[in-house]
């Protein structure tokens, strides 16, 4: 369910591509002025993900691969906790396209990834497919064929003398070709109860997707804007976009 992790990857490195001179030097600057300022992004931003790919503690970048996550909930209709989720393949993540409008402090962007595992301790209680459906235990999904359109927009805000960007507005939109999901010890731990209903969660997995998308599009976009805004909080506006290089 967390196959939408993915373009968190990759927003984080669209927010620090063109960075200051503190950054690492894997991270290049691309200039305001540059001609090209979506071409030089996307270049840097594919030179600098494997080198972040592990995380960097200078850059308050955490590991991507795998990527750690203490606790993830959602509530609609269904209610999941996931605890101690571990996220594996965003080391393979390109990033398609990037659109800046720095006058219009607009971004859009578009990744892929082609194989994302999660796995995570799971609670989960209410109806899924119209089923009832309740345990907890050890859930173990594969998303294949994964693409995700993200966009935001960005306040610059004043702060001793430099201006900071904010990001606001944010929407995620992700699709992917197929998932398959594994959940242990559901309904007490009834093995014939839980094989049928993990059949049919993969039979239908494409409603399951269906879903679960608005909440999970909503959980993945609040964890983005924590990551950039914490990110972007160190680098003042001019220095991540320099007038030139």
């Amino acid at each position: 369910m967390e196959g939408f992790l993915h373009t968190l990857a990759a927003s984080v490195v669209l927010w620090s591509v063109a960075s200051a001179s503190q950054l690492p030097p894997y991270i290049k600057t691309c200039a305001k002025n540059n001609p090209n300022l979506n071409d030089c992004i996307i270049q840097h931003g594919r030179e600098a993900l494997p080198y972040l790919v592990g995380g960097d503690p200078k850059i308050k970048f955490p590991a991507l691969d795998p990527m750690r996550i203490p606790e993830v909930k959602f509530d609609h209709g269904l209610t999941v906790t996931s605890r101690d989720v571990e996220i594996t393949g965003l080391r393979d993540a390109n990033i398609d396209s990037i659109r800046v409008d720095l006058d219009k402090q607009h971004v859009e962007s578009e990744y892929s990834i082609p194989r994302l595992q999660i796995v995570s301790n799971y609670e989960v209680t209410g109806k899924i497919l119209s089923l009832p459906i309740q345990g907890n235990g050890v859930s173990n999904f594969t998303f294949v064929g994964n693409k995700a359109k993200h966009s935001f927009d960005f306040d610059l805000v004043e702060r001793e003398g430099k201006k900071y960007a904010v990001s606001k507005n944010g929407k995620l939109q992700f699709d992917l070709d197929q998932a398959y999901f594994s959940l242990s010890n559901l309904f007490n731990g009834d093995q014939t109860l839980g094989d049928a209903m993990n059949a049919a969660i993969n039979e239908n997995w494409k409603d399951v997707v269906s879903e679960l998308k608005p909440d999970i599009e909503a959980v993945v976009q609040d964890i983005i804007k924590g990551f950039m805004d914490s990110l972007a909080s160190n680098y003042s506006f001019d220095e991540i976009f320099p007038d030139t290089d």
